[in-house]
């Protein structure tokens, strides 16, 4: 199995000792949240292409770390994924920066082999897997190895599956864990917007109405008799008075025998279904979680020299190389550190 070894003796920051308890050399990452275990130590990158990468962990139990790795794309673009034990509902991302939540068993060696190309994937929307450039452990932890290579773990291989000059000593187990966890993949994913999308109903989803049967309704109205003047006789009596007779006309029956004809069926009129809009889908993703300030605006920062008092032991510190200091996802805001 080809292998690329990341960790190295000469950690300016770290001893390489022995430790009796493991029966093997390892990294004691302790102390504050500013004392990390940072490779490469100087300002370079490693430039790696392999696809996995395999860090050799060990957590101390009731403490917490957050592993950070910086990868590059083809366009010479940066991007961080923090890894922190810390619990988190979901995942968050930004421009520059995504925070992940990663569960792990304490107290117990584990072999985290991370997936660089998968996980680029699904938290760097503008970038794509190039090259690994650099990562960060924050304490308080155990670090045995680090290594790139282009053959994963297996979920179930304990540690068996591990290249030889990794392989920890008899007697001392261990288990693998896979990021991001194939089985979980649906409760990484980030957060969506909770508001419904408005929907424009249509012509084919609107029902038409329908005319009733029996609806239409017929006139019987009766036409009234109509009276004709009849002949008028004039008669002038004695008296020199004049009367007047007049007929009248009634109407015959046969004209009502008839059944009143109905008017002509109308038929109903067709709504016009109102001009279709297209759904306006809005994006409620949180782009601003860690900030959307490019690299080169250095200037521009409000960047802090010391930590908030009484909060040096919960804060999350990630660090940004291209700004040279320190970024906290919870408070949102950028210091400026120097190493102990």
């Amino acid at each position: 199995m080809d292998t690329y070894k990341i960790s190295n003796k000469d950690n300016r920051n770290y001893k390489y000792e022995y430790i009796k308890d493991f029966k093997c050399r390892v990294y004691k990452v302790e102390g504050d949240r500013k004392n990390n275990f940072r490779m490469p130590t100087d300002a370079k990158t490693f430039g790696v292409t392999a696809r996995y990468l395999v860090i050799q962990l060990r957590v101390i139990q009731s403490e917490n770390c957050t592993i950070t790795i910086q990868l590059g794309d083809d366009a010479g673009n940066h991007f961080n994924f923090a890894f922190s034990t810390l619990s988190c509902k979901r995942p968050s991302s930004s421009q520059m920066c995504a925070l992940i939540n990663l569960p792990l068993v304490k107290d117990k060696w584990l072999n985290i082999c991370f997936d660089l190309q998968q996980i680029a994937a699904d938290f760097w929307p503008s970038g794509n897997f190039q090259t690994l450039d650099s990562l960060e452990i924050s304490p308080v932890c155990f670090i045995r190895d680090i290594y790139a290579t282009n053959n994963p773990l297996t979920p179930d291989g304990n540690g068996l599956d591990l290249p030889k000059l990794y392989s920890l000593p008899s007697g001392i187990a261990s288990m693998n864990v896979l990021v991001p966890d194939p089985s979980a993949k649906e409760a990484n994913q980030p957060v969506k917007s909770k508001i419904p999308q408005r929907i424009t109903p249509t012509s084919e989803s609107r029902p038409t109405r329908s005319p009733k049967i029996g609806s239409t309704r017929t006139s019987t109205r009766r036409t009234p008799p109509s009276t004709s003047s009849s002949d008028q006789s004039l008669s002038i009596n004695g008296i020199g008075s004049q009367r007047t007779s007049q007929k009248k006309v009634i109407p015959s029956l046969a004209n009502h025998s008839k059944k009143p004809q109905s008017p002509p069926k109308i038929p109903p009129k067709e709504e016009t279904p109102p001009p279709q809009k297209e759904d306006e889908e809005e994006d409620y993703s949180d782009d601003n979680a860690f900030g959307s300030v490019s690299p080169s605006d250095r200037s521009k920062l409000d960047i802090k020299s010391e930590l908030p008092l009484g909060e040096e032991e919960e804060l999350e510190l990630v660090f940004i190389e291209s700004l040279d200091c320190y970024y906290c996802p919870t408070n949102q805001q950028y210091y400026q550190l120097d190493a102990h």
